[in-house]
């Protein structure tokens, strides 16, 4: 038995998405091996091979239920349990904690606030009865996140916004504290001076759900507006789906199989199609590190030392004008202060 248990419930690896940059970013500086892992209500001492189900918490409470009787001595002789993502909360362990029946120090890595994720998503419909799905999950979500906030003594959210709706709307008192996360690029593909096709725009999805494909016919509408444009790609999960949206001759790119190949060779404008989506946009942050003109919309978060080298969509209009590149000095100045950020908080781990 180790002293630090870790409860997740997503592989470690090979996922390639924001949460995989977490756990890498900790692993650099605590070894996988420093934990016990928690994962389908099993413990198991080694993260090879564990298997794994993503699972909602509350569903399963009566397995959880279970867990704890079985395990809860076990549970209560770690210095350290880390809860990753919200999704993997044990909720009877955070009542266990709050009524003081528990306590073993709790740090949680919720990524982002679910809650305030699907906030965003209800209120993209317009449609009541289409509402009503995404406001009962956000119940249940923020009933998760203040549980979370009283039983833990911190919590990790990779987005200061999101830090700051969480004292807002769930609970004022809570530990909460910001994860300093961007991705790795590979220094030999970056090209840097690059030719750009001004009048190309390559969209990033995915364009998987409705409140993509809603996203989707604004920006399409914006593009229209602009006479210069006379092609429009699309990128994503599910590209092929949406591509009848758009009067542009184009391709699709639904899958490659190389992203940092792909975007390090990309000579177009690139959009970020999503309008307003919670937490930090690691995809996107790999694409502006990679020297693409990109453009967003003001609520799209690629972190502090990475907003600044990318560009509002309203700005799109002046294109022309508007084209520097970006600096090799300006990335490694932001993957260097990321990770003297990240060193000041590795203590929690």
């Amino acid at each position: 038995m180790k002293d630090k248990l870790l409860i997740i419930n997503r592989p470690i690896n090979d996922m390639n998405d924001g949460p995989e940059i977490i756990l890498k970013s900790i692993f650099q500086v605590c070894s996988i091996d420093d934990y016990d892992i928690c994962c389908d209500y099993k413990i198991i001492n080694s993260s090879k091979n564990f298997s794994y189900k993503l699972k909602v918490p509350c569903i399963h409470i009566h397995r959880e239920l279970i867990f704890l009787f079985k395990n809860y001595k076990k549970l209560t002789k770690y210095k350290k349990i880390v809860v990753f993502t919200y999704y993997s909360s044990p909720l009877l362990l955070f009542i266990l904690k709050i009524l003081k029946l528990f306590k073993v120090e709790i740090t949680i890595i919720g990524y982002d606030s679910f809650y305030r994720e699907n906030r965003v998503k209800m209120q993209k419909q317009v449609k009541k009865h289409k509402q009503l799905p995404y406001y009962l999950k956000s119940l249940f979500l923020k009933f998760v996140e203040y549980l979370g906030s009283v039983a833990s003594e911190n919590i990790y959210l990779v987005s200061k916004k999101c830090i700051q709706f969480s004292k807002d709307r769930i609970n004022p008192k809570g530990m909460y504290k910001h994860f300093p996360i961007i991705p790795r690029i590979n220094n030999n593909l970056l090209s840097i001076n690059k030719s750009f096709k001004t009048n190309q725009i390559l969209i990033v999805g995915p364009f998987i759900t409705d409140i993509d494909v809603i996203d989707l016919r604004i920006n399409m509408k914006l593009i229209s507006e602009l006479n210069f444009i006379e092609r429009v790609d699309f990128f994503g999960k599910d590209s092929e789906k949406v591509k009848h949206l758009s009067n542009y001759p184009g391709s699709v790119y639904s899958y490659v199989e190389d992203f940092d190949d792909f975007f390090s060779r990309n000579d177009r404008i690139v959009l970020f199609n999503r309008i307003n989506t919670p937490g930090i946009q690691t995809r996107l942050q790999k694409i502006i590190m990679y020297n693409n003109l990109v453009y967003r919309h003001k609520d799209i978060d690629v972190g502090d030392y990475l907003n600044a080298l990318s560009r509002n969509i309203t700005d799109l209009k002046n294109i022309k004008e508007n084209n520097n590149q970006v600096k090799l000095e300006d990335i490694e100045n932001a993957f260097n202060n990321t990770l003297s950020d990240f060193k000041l908080i590795t203590k929690d781990f």
